[in-house]
């Protein structure tokens, strides 16, 4: 599950998703690199242009991305990650009079503890 927020100009927005990944990973000796599509289902969403707040269930449920990433093994059960996540359908929108959609491309930031033996 993640969330999201921002703020731009009067609009606000707080969104929870569920997040289903296909990732493909390559490892090398300390390195890992991976790929692959992913859909995020909306759980929920706080959303409001000025004092006027949206009704969530005007707001597409689903949408289609795809991420890239890269982890560090800084030792064999501690890792470091980077992960890119770019959207490929209409983002999550109003639809309605005056439609508009948010595309949410974001940059993510990890640190990983693996339990047990890592292959």
């Amino acid at each position: 599950v993640n969330q999201y927020g921002g703020k731009q100009g009067d609009m606000n927005d707080r969104l929870t998703m569920l997040t289903i990944a296909s990732l493909f990973k390559v490892k090398f000796s300390s390195f890992g690199f991976y790929a692959g599509p992913q859909y995020d289902y909306l759980l929920s969403a706080q959303y409001s242009i000025g004092n006027n707040y949206v009704n969530s269930d005007l707001l597409s449920k689903g949408l289609f991305s795809g991420s890239v990433g890269a982890e560090y093994y800084v030792r064999e059960n501690l890792s470091l990650g980077v992960r890119y996540q770019k959207t490929f359908s209409n983002g999550y929108g109003y639809r309605g009079p005056g439609q508009y959609y948010l595309d949410h491309n974001a940059i993510s930031l990890s640190a990983a503890y693996i339990f047990g033996r890592r292959d």
